[in-house]
């Protein structure tokens, strides 16, 4: 099923779901604040052992970090904020919700997870 819908308010019942995969959402979130509320309303609808699969861009890659920041020369009409966010904080926010600590992480379009332009990422609900 694919859903297009609010990420703090997911219509589903508590532990209902297997796996929510969420793709270029957390780069299209203004602030911090925001996704970590909606790695909590993921949390809550998915049902234990259920896994959270989402994408976001890495600070640490100079080429994405300033085409972020300067994405409004190239297109003055963009609308989203483009936030990239560091693996460290991530996998700290994820482990803050509850989402357990061995999470997968594979780094896209780069063999260094530490300068991946972005990362894939696969956390697990305890």
């Amino acid at each position: 099923m694919l859903l297009k819908g609010d990420s703090f308010h997911l219509p589903f019942k508590d532990g209902t779901l297997n796996i929510v995969f969420c793709l270029n959402l957390f780069n299209n979130l203004a602030e911090k604040e925001e996704v970590g509320r909606t790695m909590r309303e993921v949390y809550r609808v998915l049902g234990p052992g259920g896994y959270l699969i989402f994408d976001f861009r890495n600070t640490l890659n100079p080429f994405i970090y300033f085409g972020y920041k300067l994405a409004f020369i190239h297109d003055p009409e963009i609308k989203v904020p483009l936030k990239t966010h560091t693996l460290w904080w991530m996998k700290r926010s994820l482990t803050a919700t509850g989402f357990k600590n061995d999470t997968m992480i594979v780094p896209l379009a780069f063999r260094l997870k530490l300068f991946a332009p972005a990362l894939l990422i696969a956390a697990k609900k305890r």
